[in-house]
């Protein structure tokens, strides 16, 4: 039963609650025989840039206290990450944003490799 409510939620969420991760870079894992080997990922210009993510409130049980939280998409990687891991947080353009913020899923796309560094 709480996995059906929260299928709802995130739909729900994913139809009127986007939001944008500010980040400068993010690390991907890649599995090795020794551990897991991490990655900086970033532009190459070293500009800023939007996440796609979705945002929620809960109550916490033990508290009563309203929590919000967010999560990051990821979509299928691109050329240079696809080395390392088979998904990557969902790129947003700065020309997109105001898109998402409207609710536009068809936003979510892989983004390309060439202005990234790894």
């Amino acid at each position: 039963m709480l996995w059906l409510t929260l299928q709802a939620d995130v739909r729900e969420a994913y139809r009127k609650r986007h939001c944008i991760v500010p980040v400068d870079g993010f690390f991907e894992w890649q599995a090795t025989r020794g551990g897991k080997q991490p990655y900086a990922i970033g532009m190459k210009n070293g500009a800023p840039f939007g996440l796609a993510g979705l945002w929620e409130n809960w109550k916490d049980p033990a508290t009563g206290e309203w929590v919000r939280t967010f999560t990051i998409i990821t979509v299928p990687s691109n050329e240079m990450i696809a080395r390392i891991h088979d998904r990557m947080p969902a790129i947003l353009r700065s020309t997109d944003y105001k898109r998402w913020l409207g609710s536009e899923p068809d936003l979510l796309l892989t983004f390309p490799s060439e202005p990234m560094k790894m």
